[in-house]
């Protein structure tokens, strides 16, 4: 894999213009945690459309610390949410690392789809799906309480709509 360092413009007129795939690693520091990185994979889907998959390793997730847990998360949402709305991709998927991106946490749909979104089990528990952003005629839901992947192959469970 080559690595380069340039601003996020080049690197999306290198990935479309090549119809390239590119993996992006961005990097978040705050004060009170240590630093931690999300990447971000950008990939051309057999529709011609782009996919935008966001991933974070579950070494940088904590069984114990649940609030550094949402701010890492949450930082992690906020990215693909600004990537969504810059990219317009024809899908958008969102996973704790390689081996687990099966699991949706994610879900989209258009402002007039109306019908609820079904709650599911996992791993012993029920899910919800909620909103948690509207980008332009696009509604996102996030399960609630998310299922998130912690070092170790276990998970926990944190919601992000609760403090």
């Amino acid at each position: 894999m080559d690595q380069i360092t340039c601003s996020f413009e080049e690197l999306w007129d290198k990935i479309y213009v090549e119809n390239d795939k590119g993996t992006i690693l961005f990097w978040f520091g705050c004060p009170e945690w240590d630093s931690f990185n999300i990447e971000v994979s950008i990939d051309r889907i057999v529709d011609g459309g782009w996919e935008i998959v966001l991933s974070i390793a579950d070494g940088y997730l904590d069984s114990q610390n649940i609030k550094l847990n949402r701010v890492r998360i949450n930082a992690l949402l906020q990215a693909g949410f600004a990537l969504f709305d810059l990219c317009s991709p024809s899908n958008f998927r969102m996973h704790w690392d390689e081996e687990h991106n099966g699991m949706d946490l994610l879900q989209i749909r258009h402002v007039e789809f109306d019908k609820p979104l079904t709650p599911f089990i996992f791993s012993g528990r029920e899910l919800q799906w909620r909103k948690k952003i509207s980008i332009r005629d696009q509604h996102i839901f996030i399960a609630d309480p998310m299922p998130v992947h912690i070092w170790g192959g276990n998970y926990i469970f944190v919601s992000l709509f609760s403090k």
